[in-house]
């Protein structure tokens, strides 16, 4: 009697080992559901199927509001769901309501989705397509771009490594991006005027960032963390960038600002980034004296020219025409001009014709685009030397005719019997 009740009390341990993993395999095999409709106005219905790793939403109306204090009810498996299927009854997409689902790669919004709350799809990374009911009069992927935008502002709400942006897009929206840790490259539509915050924060393989030009404004925290970008070219019209906006960029190495005047930054803007920020040369100084500007050791400010020398030769067999230095902010360009055997230098013209100088070599400061032709001339033995008549109808060596009034001593054309002549005129 005493051996058989041993007996039985040594088996117990084993049996709430075998009665816990049988309660744990059932369990995990067992659908799970309940309600997440709002009470007043719906009863639709949540399913969760473990084996398929798949969540279904039904019924009709409206879906209720979570937030991270209080989760969806299928927030315990949102590491292992892949798929949502929502019925063609429902109305909206409630708060927080996919919130962190990091194995969800495709999302598909029904027709008669109307709202979309706060946070409904943030940090979801795994995201390959993303696709909207071609009945829904309030979102759409329109051009099958792999996007959710927002029909009545043309905003961009969510996207994904695979998106590719339509041209008629207004806006990048906050979180959009969060973390879409595949994507490669940003090439934002010129109709692009706004991005949220946190829009593309944490896309550490974005190596390729091309913003709008008629952008004014990004957002707090809108490109931190994005390691793999490693230049950044600001638009004419930037006006503001908000904080820890290109935060701890460790690969950015180049920044070129179009802006004349200096945008508004925050301190932590560029905070663990060290970088050269090259600027406009008529606002270098504005840049090294504005806020928050002035004060970054690790920016490395330097101004540049936007502006296109060209010289050429009016002959390339009488001579060759060289830019020895571009210029910048505070240098000048060199030019020089160098004839061949048996020809000369004139003179350097502008594309006016206009004579810009007659040294071979010159050196100047520009502040417009030029091109200067180096004019060559064949060099003659003799010249007959003439007086200024005014009855003499004289010619540059380009062949202009020049007034009586003009001429000064130099090298000249004129007619005689019909053929041209070359004089000296003194």
């Amino acid at each position: 009697m005493t051996t058989s009740i041993m007996t039985r009390y040594r088996l117990m341990p084993i049996l709430w080992v075998v009665l816990f993993f049988a309660c744990a395999i059932r369990a995990q095999a067992q659908e799970t559901f309940g309600y997440c409709g709002r009470p007043d106005t719906t009863a639709l219905r949540w399913q969760y199927n473990a084996a398929e790793r798949t969540l279904t939403i039904t019924g009709s109306g409206q879906m209720l509001d979570f937030s991270l204090e209080e989760k969806a009810p299928w927030y315990p498996w949102h590491n292992s769901i892949e798929q949502v299927v929502m019925g063609d009854s429902v109305t909206s997409v409630g708060s927080y309501a996919l919130y962190n689902l990091l194995q969800l790669r495709h999302l598909h919004i029904p027709a008669k989705v109307s709202y979309i709350g706060p946070y409904a799809f943030r940090n979801l990374y795994a995201l390959d397509s993303i696709s909207v009911d071609a009945a829904n009069t309030r979102y759409d992927s329109r051009e099958d771009c792999n996007a959710l935008i927002d029909r009545f502002s043309n905003m961009l709400l969510l996207g994904c490594a695979n998106t590719r942006m339509p041209q008629t897009i207004n806006g990048i929206e906050s979180c959009a991006f969060l973390k879409v840790s595949r994507l490669r490259q940003a090439v934002l539509p010129q109709s692009v005027v706004y991005i949220g915050t946190e829009a593309f924060n944490g896309c550490t393989s974005l190596d390729s960032l091309v913003l709008p030009a008629q952008l004014t404004a990004i957002s707090a925290y809108a490109f931190q963390d994005c390691r793999s970008l490693d230049t950044l070219i600001l638009p004419e019209y930037m006006d503001t960038i908000g904080i820890r906006a290109f935060a701890n960029c460790s690969g950015l190495r180049f920044i070129r600002s179009n802006a004349l005047t200096p945008p508004r930054i925050h301190a932590t803007t560029f905070g663990s980034t060290s970088c050269r920020v090259d600027v406009p040369c008529p606002s270098v100084h504005a840049y090294r004296t504005a806020p928050v500007w002035s004060t970054f050791d690790s920016l490395k400010l330097r101004g540049w020219y936007e502006l296109e020398l060209l010289t050429r030769s009016n002959n390339y067999a009488f001579g060759r025409d060289t830019i020895y230095r571009y210029p910048d902010c505070d240098t000048a360009a060199i030019i020089y001009a160098e004839p061949y055997e048996g020809y000369e230098f004139v003179a350097w013209e502008d594309a006016l014709g206009h004579v810009f100088s007659t040294e071979a070599r010159c050196e100047f400061y520009m502040d417009e685009n030029m091109t200067l032709t180096a004019v060559f001339r064949k060099i003659e033995e003799a010249l007959d030397e003439v007086m200024p008549d005014a009855n003499t109808v004289l010619y540059d060596i380009m062949g202009r005719p020049v007034s009586a009034e003009a001429v000064t001593t130099g090298v000249y054309i004129r007619m005689v019997g019909g053929r041209p002549q070359k004089v000296l005129m003194k």
